[in-house]
């Protein structure tokens, strides 16, 4: 639930992997544009026509390379400038009691970073509930969490699974102070899928394992899992719910308490260990 200008080590190194896999392409785009006779097993004949082919197409093949380089050159400097401004952004900062907390800790979320964020929720509810938060608007849902539950059922997944998300949409929108922050279908849809994926896994559980009410099934086999390979987590975490491809799953799992690093060192959340 941090915002999204408070970005993670972990946060860059997965838009650096997005960066590395363009450039890769790239690269492979260079050099089928600048080697489309280069294998010399092929009869003369048959060269020399590509050749000629190749001669005929060279300026449009010399501006697309151009324009690729030039698109390369302003990704990279774009994350670059980004790295400076985190760099460069304060990262504590007074708050209005006079304790230092994170930088983005104000307004409606500074309840929020002093009791929770950094906390491992009890439940798999509980967790289904903070990851659906962060779907639903970044921190921008926390001053209406009461509401927002209530719009899901308490993210109970067996009851959430059942639900649809045009109805919930249109159950928002009849609120007299309004619900999330955003009111996507498509992000509610993710909301209810991942209620029925969290049901599924609960069903696969050992018949003497199968949780009944709160539960902590899932949560037990992340702890390990971060353990292990934070980054393969990152990953899992990918694979096993729907999630928005702008979410940084790094930050989440910090947040919810698996992963190090939910505060920045001074901030009295940090120094509490």
């Amino acid at each position: 639930m941090r915002p999204s200008g408070a970005a993670s080590h972990l946060d860059l190194f997965e838009q650096w992997t997005q960066l590395e896999r363009l450039r890769v392409e790239l690269a492979a785009g260079i050099r089928v544009l600048t080697k489309p006779h280069a294998d010399r097993t092929l009869p003369t004949t048959v060269r020399a026509e590509a050749e000629r082919t190749w001669a005929s197409r060279r300026v449009p093949q010399h501006l697309e390379l151009a324009i690729t380089s030039s698109v390369a050159f302003w990704v990279t400097a774009s994350m670059l400038a980004a790295w400076s401004r985190w760099r460069n952004t304060p990262r504590v900062a007074a708050g209005p009691d006079g304790r230092i907390r994170c930088f983005w800790a104000t307004g409606p979320v500074l309840m929020y970073h002093d009791a929770e964020h950094g906390t491992a929720p009890r439940t798999d509810r509980e967790l289904l509930e903070r990851l659906s938060l962060e779907i639903l608007g970044r921190g921008r849902s926390w001053d209406r969490r009461d509401v927002v539950r209530g719009i899901f059922r308490g993210f109970v997944p067996g009851t959430v699974a059942t639900l649809k998300a045009e109805d919930l949409v249109a159950a928002a929108a009849r609120l007299p102070r309004g619900g999330p922050a955003v009111t996507d279908p498509a992000l509610f849809g993710l909301v209810i899928d991942n209620a029925r994926r969290l049901q599924e896994f609960w069903e696969r559980q050992p018949a003497g394992a199968r949780p009944e009410g709160e539960t902590t099934a899932l949560l037990p086999d992340w702890q390990a899992r971060a353990q292990d390979n934070p980054l393969a987590l990152i990953a899992h975490v990918r694979g096993f719910f729907s999630l928005p491809r702008t979410l940084p799953v790094g930050t989440f799992l910090q947040s919810v308490g698996l992963l190090p690093g939910a505060h920045f060192p001074g901030c009295f959340r940090a120094d509490q260990g």
